[in-house]
Formats: C-alpha cells, structure tokens, sequence
C-alpha cells in the first residue's frame, strides 16, 4: 500500500487536476525516514523490519553507527548502535493541501459531501435468517447475530442546524472516523457486546505537541529522523522549516 501511495503522491498534480485548471501542489518533498535503535534489543526489531520491508520491495538500507556518522556528519550518533534509511519512496508532503485536491476532484465526479454529526446507525434484519438460539456459546451466537443484521443508514445530524438526525442509507459504510474511530464503531455496537461484539476498536483521541522551528544551518540532506524515545523531527518546507514533538508514553496521555 505504502508502494502504491509513494506513486500516487509524486503524480498526484496530473491524477488531482481538475479539467484546465493548474495542478494542485502538495508539497511533497522526497527525504527518507532514519530510524535508530540505542541498543541490541531495538537494533534486533530494526533488523526484523527491515528484512520485512526488502522482501515486501521497499529500498531500505541497514546502517551501522559509522555508516550513519559518514552519510549525517552534522549529526550525534554517540547512544546509536543502529539505524535505517529509506533511500526510495519516502518523504513528506502538505496533508492539509492533499485532502483539499481530493475533495475538489471528487465533487467534480459527482461526490456529494455532507457536513454533520453521526449519531448512530440504522439496522435491518436479514430475511431467512434465524435469532441465535439464547443456548448457544456467546462467540457462535454473536456471529450469528452479526450475520443476520446489517447496517443499512448512518443516522446523521446535519451541521450548524436544529433538525433531528436523518438516515442516510448506503450500501457500504467505512468509519474513516480517524481518532474518533473508536467511538463511531461503539454507536455500532462494536465493544458493547459479548463474544466478538465485545472486542472494542482500539482507537481514541490523545493530545499531541508539536513544535515549527526555523534551522537554516541544517543541511539540505536531513532525513524525516525517529528516535526511539519517541522524539520525531521532519522537513515540512524547502527552507529548513522542521516540526519536532514527541510521542510521550500511552499511560500520561491526556485524552481528548
């Protein structure tokens, strides 16, 4: 998937151009990703990934602590034991821009977007299918449950209105709820119930900091760099402008 994206990304000015109009330029700025392990236990799961990635034909190196001091001299690789280089199909690119030429090519191919809040969904029972009997095992009747109703409407509260929710009927649905995934899923039952309904959707909304700095004497080589301890630091604009924050860990996450 990421292989298809990497393409997609760099042609997306020619598949997002809407009939004359310029291309839409998101920004997309080819740096690989440097992954670094600081001890053997974490060079072994570097070893693991990048072994993955070679056989799933990603072009990843597999770099030592000189290797990594010849290729990024201005950069400390005292604690490093390890680390991995993206040399193809890798970068960073304006997100927001991305999403923005997606939805202005999609409604000129007919799709309709509607603003608002779901509240829930609508179920109908599949005709010819038999209630789970109260007796069997919870995992077999949950599945018997699951296959005889199905989704058939999101009920939707239009925004900025006072109007109740609508139904809005489909035949496929797809939670593309992002952190809120997890709760959209609940609205369906997902995690409320017994057996497989009572494996939630591991996905909530957690706070995250991040940091825009300015670092002109930074080479223009600098890769998109991810330490260990959770600290991340990327080129979002040609100019040395950086975004840096760090993932704290899961327990002092506040949620949102």
């Amino acid at each position: 998937m990421s292989l298809f994206t990497a393409e997609f990304l760099r042609h997306a000015g020619e598949h997002l151009r809407i009939l004359d109009n310029a291309p839409p330029d998101i920004n997309l700025l080819p740096n690989g990703y440097l992954y670094l392990a600081q001890n053997e236990e974490q060079a072994e799961e570097l070893r693991k990934n990048w072994k993955i990635q070679l056989d799933k034909g990603a072009c990843v190196a597999l770099l030592s602590k000189d290797q990594l001091k010849d290729r990024f001299p201005f950069m400390d690789f005292e604690d490093v034991v390890l680390g991995t280089l993206g040399l193809e199909n890798e970068g960073t690119f304006d997100t927001w821009q991305l999403l923005s030429a997606i939805r202005e090519k999609n409604i000129t191919l007919g799709v309709q977007y509607v603003k608002g809040e779901v509240e829930g969904f609508q179920f109908e029972r599949n005709v010819g299918r038999a209630e789970p009997h109260a007796m069997e095992d919870h995992e077999i009747a949950d599945q018997e449950k699951l296959r005889a109703q199905r989704i058939t409407a999101v009920l939707v509260r239009p925004q900025m209105s006072d109007t109740s929710a609508r139904p809005i009927r489909a035949h496929m649905i797809v939670n593309a709820a992002g952190p809120w995934a997890g709760k959209i899923a609940e609205l369906a039952g997902i995690g409320k119930g017994q057996g497989l309904l009572a494996v939630p959707v591991p996905v909530r909304p957690r706070r995250r900091t991040n940091f825009v700095i300015h670092a002109p004497d930074v080479p223009v080589d600098m890769p998109s760099l991810v330490e260990p301890c959770g600290v991340h630091c990327r080129q979002i604009d040609v100019g040395n402008t950086f975004v840096v924050g760090r993932n704290p860990p899961v327990v002092s996450l506040p949620s949102v």
